[in-house]
């Protein structure tokens, strides 16, 4: 900012109008400097591999993206995904291995990771996310004849005592059909279990703690 003058020129509108328009102009290089360092920086990433393609079925950790909410704690990198193909030098399409889903996202936000394939990498997830794997179905309550009603109680890896879910919880997972297929009584249920969505994850019999399940 100018200091301001002891004493005011006599012409005091255009001394100010004069300001303005250095003011202006100093704006105006700053941003083109800063405009032309940024694409000098882009190009460079580019041209000297700072940041490398990554080939496909590479396992990545993509960068968190803020919620908009204060978070006290939280994992600077989520995943793990998988790469599908380069878009762009600097856009790349990723695998959701967990949601069964597809993305762009950029390469400086991808972080290549050991994995061997989509099972280690659910696994690393299930750990993060604190899932719980189930073992076994052992028991349930409620009408046959009502799934809303169901409740199945079952034994979870980890956890000493059964755990008690609904069937919209556990219907897309395999001990679920193996479980109806030991109680006849249940077999109208067998026609919910299959997954019919193609964006949907195909579970491999985990239920993700502190979910809200719907009662369909």
């Amino acid at each position: 900012m100018a200091p301001r003058p002891i004493t005011l020129p006599t012409d005091t509108d255009e001394y100010v109008r004069t300001l303005d328009r250095n003011l202006a102009e100093i704006q105006r290089v700053s941003e083109a400097w800063q405009d032309a360092k940024a694409i000098e920086r882009y190009e460079e990433s580019l041209v000297n591999g700072q940041t490398p393609q990554l080939l496909p079925n590479t396992y990545v950790l993509r960068q968190a993206h803020s919620t908009g909410a204060e978070i006290k704690l939280r994992f600077p990198f989520e995943g793990p995904y998988k790469v599908v193909q380069h878009l762009r030098p600097d856009f790349v399409e990723i695998f959701d291995v967990v949601n069964q889903l597809k993305t762009n996202e950029h390469r400086r936000a991808l972080v290549p990771v050991p994995c061997r394939d989509d099972a280690e990498a659910r696994e690393f997830h299930r750990r993060d996310s604190k899932e719980l794997i189930i073992k076994e179905i052992i028991s349930h309550t409620g009408d046959e004849q009502k799934r809303s009603t169901l409740q199945f109680q079952c034994t979870c890896e980890g956890l000493r005592e059964p755990l008690t879910f609904n069937f919209a919880s556990l219907k897309l997972i395999p001990a679920m059909k193996a479980y109806i297929t030991e109680h006849p009584k249940l077999e109208h249920l067998r026609r919910f279990t299959i997954d019919t969505s193609t964006q949907k994850r195909r579970t491999k019999g985990t239920y993700k703690t502190g979910a809200d399940f719907d009662n369909r």
